[in-house]
């Protein structure tokens, strides 16, 4: 990224340099196995590095402040999982579902925290370890009728050397997160209901600020 003429963040402490380039590289392999007409087991696993966004780097000058010295993210990824189908002589599946396990391990992990300010800034937090299990499922059970689901349940992990935070939960990471959707189409006319929840989660990389759940 480069800036061109004159400086319009000279008014905040953050004010961005004005060159910057990185080289990242990322790097990843998958596996497909059918075992049965019905069900398929599945894997990959990777390299990745991840260069901070433009909100990451740069924020929206009000609730979330941008932060010009962030470094790439970068890490290890791996997950496996089954998914299973019931076409029922259709050419979609007539019921679909997935369960997958996946593991993440992350070095510089960008992450967002709030500040005692009400401001949010994203942050390198160092090592952190992400791992859980996501079910997905939907069904077609009439012609004008789908209905989706999915869950996640998910640890993670504060993995620095500081000892005050190392095994603390991430910020705004909950443990349970599902949503449910309905969708009736009649000819032309579409209708979606949707419903979401979102477990409880912190706002501070020491949990001392508790983000209660919500349904949404």
């Amino acid at each position: 990224n480069q800036f061109f003429g004159d400086n319009s963040f000279l008014f905040s402490p953050l004010a961005p340099v004005q060159r910057r380039s990185e080289v990242t590289w990322s790097a990843h392999e998958g596996v497909r196995a059918i075992l049965l007409p019905w069900l398929i087991l599945k894997g990959n696993v990777g390299r990745y590095e991840r260069s901070p966004s433009f909100y990451e780097l740069f924020g929206d000058r009000g609730g979330i402040l941008g932060n010009t010295n962030l470094e790439p993210e970068k890490g290890v990824t791996w997950d496996t999982g089954f998914r299973a189908e019931w076409k029922d002589n259709s050419p979609l599946p007539r019921i679909s579902g997935e369960v997958v396990y996946y593991d993440r391990r992350a070095e510089d992990l960008i992450q967002f925290i709030q500040h005692s300010q009400g401001v949010s800034r994203a942050a390198n937090i160092g090592m952190a370890r992400v791992r859980g299990v996501e079910v997905t499922l939907q069904g077609t059970p009439g012609k004008i009728l789908t209905v989706s689901g999915n869950y996640t349940y998910q640890q993670a992990r504060d993995r620095s050397s500081v000892l005050y935070r190392r095994n603390k939960v991430l910020p705004n990471r909950p443990q349970h997160e599902g949503q449910v959707t309905a969708e009736v189409q009649v000819g032309r006319l579409k209708q979606t209901y949707a419903l979401a929840f979102q477990g409880g989660s912190f706002l501070d990389r020491a949990n001392l600020t508790p983000l209660q759940a919500k349904v949404v």
